[in-house]
């Protein structure tokens, strides 16, 4: 049994998407957080740790697929440079949301994330760190688009290449 479909040249447009979505959703909890006070600010630092550590494994996933995408599709000589600086930038992307799901844990396991001064602190540094990985993401996710819809890499299979 395929778990690709006939009409997907490989995993990684299936899979793109949803550390995208996940990782926009726990920043915006942290944001939604930062701003609330009490029990409910609390349930979605927990929520938003959970989504981070979630979308860092799927980013994960999505970077091996992309790399692994990149010897089986064919990729016009214009597009070279474009894809390094996609790798590039994903990598990044990957290891700034790893770190911070790291810290959400470490956070969490600490009991770091109860309401109080240090946690007012700690939430905005999160905010901030979620921001910033989020301009990443998006400088990541305009480069692979680029890619795609500028210069036609991933929507045809090199003749030959596994499936």
């Amino acid at each position: 049994m395929r778990l690709i479909p006939a009409w997907a040249p490989n995993a990684h447009p299936l899979l793109v998407h949803f550390p995208i979505a996940l990782l926009i959703t726990s920043v915006a909890l942290d944001v939604t957080a930062y701003a609330l006070s009490g029990k409910g600010r609390l349930l979605l630092r927990h929520v938003s740790a959970v989504l981070c550590v979630i979308g860092a494994l799927a980013a994960l996933a999505t970077y091996m697929t992309g790399r692994d995408a990149s010897q089986t599709v064919l990729i016009p000589g214009m597009a070279q440079g474009l894809v390094k600086d996609h790798w590039e930038w994903a990598f990044w992307t990957l290891c700034w949301f790893g770190g911070l799901a790291a810290v959400q844990v470490v956070l969490f396991m600490t009991g770091r994330t109860i309401d109080g001064k240090s946690s007012a602190r700690t939430s905005a540094a999160l905010v901030l760190a979620g921001v910033v990985g989020l301009a990443l993401l998006f400088k990541t996710g305009d480069l692979g688009g680029r890619l795609v819809y500028e210069q036609g890499v991933g929507v045809g299979v090199l003749p030959g290449a596994p499936r």
